[in-house]
């Protein structure tokens, strides 16, 4: 398996921690950033790991909090859509958005270009 089959395949666990693990970072960053005023124990220690990069570990992990949420809620968006165009009954239907059907399988990996071949075959379609 390439490493695009891999992200391909691995989107919303992907997607998902790194929306888990930006948020992380960025709340830990400002715990950081406030202890710098205020000398409170476990957030200078925060302060000290981060050093001098607290602001810059700010700005990555809300880019990657960005970057994880939009992947994310694209994920689900895509998988609700090819859901909801499978389960519709009817040859011709399916034959109307067979395009936009085999695009969103590609998209969201081998589990759903089996359910693609599935239907296919369930409608007598090649």
């Amino acid at each position: 398996m390439g490493l695009m089959q891999f992200l391909k395949e691995k989107k919303f666990d992907l997607s998902l921690f790194l929306a888990i693990s930006g948020g992380f970072l960025s709340f830990l960053s400002v715990l950081a950033i406030l202890a710098e005023d205020v000398g409170t124990g476990f957030s200078n220690t925060i302060s000290d790991i981060f050093g001098e990069w607290t602001y810059w570990i700010f700005i990555l992990g809300a880019a990657a909090f960005i970057v994880g949420i939009f992947y994310l809620f694209d994920y689900i968006r895509k998988v609700r859509e090819i859901r909801k165009l499978l389960a519709e009954p009817g040859k011709s239907k399916f034959i109307q958005n067979q395009d936009r059907i085999e695009e969103l399988a590609w998209r969201l990996g081998t589990k759903f270009e089996v359910g693609v071949v599935e239907k296919k075959k369930e409608l007598k379609i090649r």
